[in-house]
């Protein structure tokens, strides 16, 4: 059996593009995931464009767009060094 780790959308293209700024990689998280119902980041998806207004602890009315992960993944190797998955998905 292959064991799959925690994973969440790659975003390191919009690190790339310095949409950022000087975020921390939580601050990046949080505009560029969403999360599911028990808090943990989508595996899945993405924001289509970063919600910025999440910084500030206002979730607006308006509905944010998603996208499916653009360029893989990133998995937590808290658990496992090294997986199947992971392997396979380097």
């Amino acid at each position: 059996m292959a064991a799959v780790p925690p994973h969440y959308c790659n975003i390191s293209t919009l690190e790339d593009e310095g949409v950022f700024g000087n975020l921390t990689l939580h601050q990046k998280l949080s505009v560029s995931i969403p999360t599911e119902r028990d808090g943990t980041l989508s595996s899945c998806q993405m924001f289509a464009k970063p919600q910025y207004e999440y910084l500030s602890g206002s979730n607006s009315s308006k509905e944010a767009s998603f996208v499916k992960c653009q360029s893989g993944w990133m998995y937590d190797n808290s658990t496992f060094k090294s997986t199947l998955v992971t392997q396979v998905a380097s």
